[in-house]
């Protein structure tokens, strides 16, 4: 085993080229790249052939760059050496891999409408098409699809070429918005005279002269809202589905990103419940109010059983995960009663997806990996999981104080806790916020049981001494010392006698390794308890006069 772990010590702690020949996840961020702004890991591009990713979407903005969902490897991102380059439709430019990189800035038109991305990762060339815009507006506001968000460029507007028109389609719109351009200091429209909307389909007089906040008069709010602005006939003209209640429940967690105009909502029903059936629920997820917010999040680190009913607490912490191996369910039905604080989650056997969770450890590294880099990228620990039993081989550094947490891809699946780990297995969390802390420091192995939830560090030991012999070289299973034997042979101070026919060394040693063999091995776990009957972990056996430590998988 130590062999097994030192050769994925050698591989993991390597180095690597510039860009890895297996295929990366590459994702677009910028101003505006269908409204998500510089989220990272947002807008991934599809890899169409060997190297040569694409995206299309609705709308991008010119200042963009391409990266692999994280800022810490800067071998992954993307953007122009000259701040003074521009990118032409239609025309290929070339990009570097840099931290120092400069945004992808677009020629002669700020927006671009029905965009395609062109991304060759073999010769670092980008190609954009799509229908050039010099005017793009932007809806921004209280409540603008569950977000306070006065944000410039965000919620933009669609160009109809047709008639000129710009359309805006949401989740939600509250009274006290505004559409602008992208910037205070040009055209902004506001209410005429402060005239509100008096019904969810109406029309109202817009003008960039001092035009008030646009508000609802006699309603809070309007359900899937759409906004049509006319710049030539100055008008602004809404539709959608008055909505006067101020709860709004909703699921939302890393199946959507966690992105409150992605949330999940769910239908009030019969008493108080509400409910709703999810396509796909993940691990990671809580329940929110969208109107109030994270104040009004709950969650509980009681594994989730599907089927049975569990209580939830406002403002905890941690995150909402399944019990025991199940990753996601499929065509999952939640159903949530505030009163009592009680979610459901059902769905049929055969939607439930079970599997042990891929998962990188990160963390406040100064050497590998690097400080916090988001999991699933290159500058993450990627566990060997073996029937539940991960290991991690990472350097600490010499300062200890290190804390860390062990996540899936995107930070789901996400392991933490706030205890101090060492050499004895402690009890961790799925789904905590908090961090894993250690002042262990150097080059060390993390142990990880999954069914138990449970973590350790181990030394990476020395493995020029075999675990069965000392000077000889004995092997684990044959155990000679000095002598050099093999299990057959196994000679002692002789010189490699075998059993068969015994050898010719000074001393046959048959005998004495028939007696290490024979000698029956006691197990002991890492606490110093015997073990009769060990099962996956960590144990110490003793055999004989050798001692050494071993995984039982």
């Amino acid at each position: 085993m130590k062999k097994l772990l030192l050769f994925a010590a050698t591989a993991l702690l390597a180095g690597s080229s510039a860009f890895a020949d297996d295929p990366v996840n590459l994702y677009l961020i910028g101003e505006n790249v269908d409204g998500a702004s510089w989220s990272l890991g947002s807008n991934q591009m599809t890899m169409t052939s060997e190297g040569i990713y694409e995206w299309s979407g609705d709308v991008i903005y010119t200042n963009f760059k391409i990266n692999n969902g994280s800022w810490a490897n800067d071998n992954y991102n993307f953007g122009f050496a000259d701040e003074n380059t521009r990118l032409t439709l239609g025309t290929p430019a070339t990009v570097v891999a840099s931290g120092n990189s400069k945004n992808i800035e677009i020629a002669t038109y700020p927006v671009v409408y029905k965009p395609t991305i062109t991304f060759n990762l073999n010769d670092l060339s980008i190609t954009l098409k799509g229908e050039g815009s010099l005017t793009t507006y932007f809806v921004v506001g209280n409540n603008v699809n569950f977000v306070t968000n006065w944000s410039l460029r965000t919620n933009v507007m669609t160009y109809n070429e047709d008639d000129g028109t710009y359309t805006w389609s949401g989740k939600y719109l509250a009274s006290g918005f505004k559409i602008n351009n992208g910037t205070w200091n040009s055209t902004e429209y506001g209410a005429a005279n402060q005239q509100p909307f008096s019904s969810a389909n109406s029309n109202i007089k817009v003008t960039t002269s001092g035009g008030g906040d646009i508000s609802f008069n006699g309603f809070s709010g309007v359900l899937d809202p759409k906004l049509v602005l006319d710049p030539t006939a100055e008008t602004l003209t809404l539709s959608g589905t008055i909505y006067n209640n101020t709860v709004m429940w909703a699921v939302i967690g890393s199946f959507c990103n966690w992105e409150t105009d992605n949330a999940f909502v769910l239908t009030e029903g019969d008493s108080g419940t509400f409910s709703g059936t999810i396509p796909e629920l993940t691990n990671d997820f809580k329940i929110l109010n969208l109107f109030t917010g994270w104040e009004d999040a709950y969650s509980t680190t009681t594994p989730i059983e599907i089927g049975e009913s569990v209580n939830l607490t406002k403002g905890e912490s941690g995150n909402m995960n399944f019990d025991g191996m199940i990753q996601s369910v499929k065509n999952a039905t939640v159903t949530w009663t505030p009163g009592n604080t009680s979610l459901v989650v059902t769905a049929a056997e055969e939607d439930v997806i079970e599997g042990y969770p891929t998962l990188y450890m990160t963390g406040s590294f100064t050497t590998t990996p690097k400080q916090w880099a988001d999991p699933g990228t290159g500058d993450t620990v990627l566990g060997e999981e073996e029937d539940g039993i991960y290991t991690f081989i990472v350097d600490l550094g010499e300062s200890g104080n290190v804390e860390f947490k062990l996540a899936g891809e995107g930070w789901s699946n996400g392991i933490a806790g706030d205890v101090e780990v060492e050499y004895e297995p402690v009890d961790v969390i799925p789904g905590s916020n908090e961090n894993l802390k250690t002042s262990l420091t150097g080059k060390v192995i993390l142990i990880f049981d999954y069914e138990k939830m449970q973590m350790w560090f181990e030394d990476i030991e020395d493995d020029n001494t075999p675990p069965g012999g000392g000077e000889g070289g004995g092997t684990e299973e044959g155990g000679g010392t000095e002598g050099g034997g093999t299990e057959e042979g196994g000679g002692t101070e002789g010189g490699g006698g075998t059993q068969e026919p015994g050898g010719d060394g000074d001393n046959t040693g048959a005998v004495d390794s028939i007696d290490v063999d024979s000698t029956p091995a006691i197990y002991y776990n890492l606490q110093g308890t015997r073990v009769n009957n060990p099962q996956k972990g960590i144990y110490i056996i003793k055999q004989g006069d050798k001692t050494r430590k071993v995984v039982v998988r």
